[in-house]
């Protein structure tokens, strides 16, 4: 796990921010919060308020309870959490924003 989040932590990342803030949207899903990163603009699917950073800076700003979805919905998708293992999600899970 350690040398995936280093490894994040060194690549740029597109993330869905608030409009109004700019601050990343965190949604919740399976009674925990997520925040969705992108590795890049053509697995973006929809319309959505993106900024780019590091993914150092992601981190820094999300509490260490949040995880990230990197590239969600595609096969190579990746759930990263602080202090746990990266898993592989077969089958995206469902999406509740938080409001």
């Amino acid at each position: 796990m350690a040398a995936a989040i280093d490894q994040f932590r060194r690549r740029a990342v597109l993330v869905i921010v608030s409009s109004t803030d700019h601050r990343p949207l965190i949604y919740t899903a399976r009674r925990r919060r997520w925040v969705v990163a992108y590795s890049t603009a053509r697995l973006v699917r929809g319309t959505h308020q993106l900024v780019a950073m590091t993914g150092a800076l992601l981190l820094r700003r999300i509490p260490s309870t949040v995880g990230i979805v990197l590239d969600p919905g595609w096969p190579h998708q990746i759930l990263l959490h602080r202090g746990r293992r990266p898993r592989r999600a077969a089958q995206p899970a469902p999406v509740r924003w938080a409001a």
